[in-house]
């Protein structure tokens, strides 16, 4: 069941799960590092609610399509805010990555994005 011209993102699909995996590590360092309470508790309801919908993306993507190999990545940001913005711009564009028919993919994406979004409201309005 493989189509979706027989996997041709596997080359972009598995550094940007990477990254993903990497965006999540960084907003856990970001929560442990705050001296914002409000920050703190945000960058906490991020990384353990993108836990659950970076699982969800690679599952059913893998359950589609077949195994895909995760290139880990790093990310060195300090400051919550330009790191959530930045995150954003990826999953934004990240749409490109999945065939336009897999709507339950984008779909998933879409609450990543959502998340993202959210949390820079808590973080930039909620001191």
């Amino acid at each position: 069941m493989r189509t979706y011209n027989e996997h041709k993102s596997d080359q972009s699909v598995g550094p940007f799960f990477g990254r993903l995996f990497a965006i999540r590590q960084t907003a856990h360092v970001l929560h442990l590092a705050s001296k914002s309470y409000a920050e703190h508790k945000a960058l906490n309801g991020f990384y353990e609610d993108l836990t659950d919908l970076l699982d969800s993306l690679i599952e059913v993507y893998q359950g589609q399509y077949g195994l895909v190999t995760v290139e880990q990545s790093t990310s060195k940001e300090k400051e919550a805010l330009t790191f959530l913005e930045k995150a954003a711009e990826d999953f934004v564009s990240a749409h490109e990555l999945f065939d336009k028919k897999d709507t339950h993919l984008h779909n998933i994406l879409d609450e990543i994005t959502a998340l993202t979004y959210q949390t820079i409201y808590k973080v930039k309005f909620l001191k």
